[in-house]
C-alpha cells in the first residue's frame, strides 16, 4: 500500500471516531430531553453529555494535531 492509501484509511478511521462520538452525544441528548419530558432529574444525563462533548473535543484535537487540520474534513462514505 502506497503513503496515500494509508493516508485515506487514516481519514477514514478519524472520521469514523469522531462520527461515532457524534451518535453517543445525539443519543445523550435523546435521553436528557425524555427524562426533561418524563419530569425526571437529568443530571446524571447532562453530566455523561459534558464528557462525551470533552472526549470528542480531545479527540478532535489529538488528531488535527497528528494528522494535521485536513484530516478532520474527510467524511465517511456509507
Amino acid at each position: 500500500m502506497d503513503h496515500e492509501g494509508l493516508k485515506r484509511i487514516r481519514r477514514a478511521e478519524v472520521a469514523a471516531r469522531l462520527a461515532m462520538l457524534d451518535t453517543l452525544v445525539e443519543e445523550q441528548l435523546a435521553r436528557i430531553a425524555h427524562s426533561r419530558a418524563m419530569a425526571w432529574d437529568a443530571g446524571l444525563s447532562e453530566q455523561r453529555l459534558r464528557l462525551l462533548l470533552k472526549a470528542r473535543e480531545l479527540h478532535r484535537r489529538a488528531f488535527a494535531a497528528a494528522y494535521g487540520e485536513d484530516v478532520l474534513e474527510h467524511q465517511v462514505d456509507d
